[in-house]
């Protein structure tokens, strides 16, 4: 990747460049509501000059002004100007000007057009004029008396210089609006971003808020606090589906709870009454059958009192525990036609832990060996320092794609074989209480490899 690429990738990555980013789209409307009102400005203003004929005079009374008080008659009488500062605006600019006083004294600076000669012969006769040859033509005069400090003045003033509708357009824009608009857009590109970011603050501590919502973790809600109130109905409508959600789910806890408490009572006298039966290969079929039912009702109850009740947290020895387990289901395993065998790296390995939901969870993972382990081969359970429990069959293993499903309750990786689909999810569970987690891997002998792992106790 070449450097340009990398530089305006690293810009997508701020929020200001993220699609559909409030800053952003702020930030332009608004800067092409100035540019907007900058073009009606200016076509408001060029309107105007049309309207005056389209020709905006240079020749004014201010001009005369500052010729006239620079007038002034000298020690010898004559006439003469003073350097003031109007007389210093008046020479940086194209005009001429010639001034008679009472006596037929002249001053004069520039060379008037040979057209308005006869004007300057007759300044002495004309009190007030204003000529312009032709709309389309520069040339303008304006012939004023003032009383002076040389006592009374005639003066004629001219320019062969003009400002066109379009120029008076452009200078007036220049010169007043167009540094307004350029100052208000950098202030709105500066501003309006710290505005929506400090506005938004409260949208910011209800990501957060909604970031800790979990499926174990109900009963939080999106933090009204500081949000917005174009936005706080949005906050309050998730907050109330949040609610309706958990009421569903307490609602659906309650039902498998329920059915599971009331299944144990009528799958027990069903079992009493198939044990009376004389023998068969029905009985047979009908004992294991009603063995799945018994176990699926007690799975559904341990999954209603493990999520209910408070963990019951005592230092817990795994080597102790795991070979309890092993010597309980030694048996099953042994008639499944498995070997099964039990070791761990030390005598004991200390966690703080809930001793029934551990020996619940471990419990699953060794039947599941059995249930899907190919009825040959070696369990293995491993108990290693660090507070890993490994659970390893030779079985024909999990394929990689099915190693998140088969987690989810009620998920089966082969639906014909055994098993109810809650026993792998219950030990998840169990694991996640203990702020642990379970992981698959292929075993050493070829087929699945459940860990197990724990934190130690410090």
């Amino acid at each position: 990747m070449n450097p340009a690429s990398k530089f305006w990738r690293g810009l997508r990555t701020y929020q200001w460049f993220k699609p559909n980013s409030l800053k952003r789209r702020l930030v332009w409307r608004l800067m092409l509501l100035h540019g907007i009102t900058f073009v009606v400005f200016t076509a408001a203003i060029w309107i105007f000059i049309i309207s005056l004929g389209g020709k905006a005079d240079l020749v004014d009374d201010s001009m005369i002004d500052h010729i006239a008080e620079s007038l002034v008659h000298d020690a010898d009488g004559k006439l003469v100007l003073e350097d003031t500062d109007g007389m210093k605006w008046v020479r940086t600019n194209e005009y001429w000007f010639v001034a008679r006083d009472s006596e037929g004294q002249t001053v004069s600076e520039g060379t008037p057009p040979e057209m308005f000669r006869p004007v300057v012969d007759k300044l002495g006769t004309l009190d007030y004029a204003q000529i312009r040859i032709k709309d389309d033509q520069p040339e303008q005069v304006n012939v004023r008396k003032r009383d002076t400090r040389a006592g009374q003045v005639y003066i004629v003033v001219g320019t062969d210089a003009s400002v066109s509708a379009l120029l008076a357009v452009v200078v007036v824009s220049l010169i007043l609006f167009l540094p307004i608009t350029a100052l208000l857009a950098l202030v709105t590109g500066i501003a309006i971003p710290l505005i929506v970011r400090k506005s938004l603050r409260g949208v910011a501590l209800a990501e957060a808020d909604a970031s800790k919502i979990d499926f174990d973790q109900r009963g939080k809600r999106l933090s009204v606090d500081r949000i917005p109130w174009e936005v706080k109905s949005l906050v309050a409508a998730v907050n109330d589906a949040l609610s309706r959600l958990d009421e569903g789910y307490e609602r659906h806890k309650r039902f498998l709870a329920d059915a599971a408490h009331e299944l144990k009572t009528p799958i027990a006298i069903l079992q009493t009454r198939i044990d009376a039966l004389p023998e068969s290969q029905d009985k047979g079929r009908l004992i294991a059958d009603v063995s799945r039912l018994g176990g699926l009702a007690e799975q559904l109850l341990d999954l209603q009192r493990f999520q209910h009740q408070p963990p019951d947290f005592k230092e817990v020895d795994l080597v102790e525990l795991a070979g309890n387990v092993v010597a309980d289901l030694a048996p099953i395993a042994i008639a499944a036609g498995y070997k099964i065998s039990f070791d761990a790296d030390q005598r004991r390995v200390l966690i703080q832990g809930d001793w029934v939901a551990l020996e619940r969870a471990l419990s699953n993972l060794v039947q599941n060996a059995i249930a899907h382990g190919g009825n040959s081969g070696t369990i293995s359970v491993y108990v290693e320092r660090c507070g890993t429990i490994e659970v390893s069959d030779g079985g024909p293993g999990i394929p990689e794609e099915d190693r998140d499903r088969i987690f989810e309750p009620f998920y089966r990786l082969r639906p014909m074989t055994g098993g109810h689909g809650l026993g792998l999810n219950l030990a998840r569970d169990i694991a996640n209480r203990h702020n642990g987690h379970i992981s698959v891997t292929d075993g050493p002998e070829g087929g699945a490899s459940f860990r197990l792992s724990l934190p130690r106790t410090a």
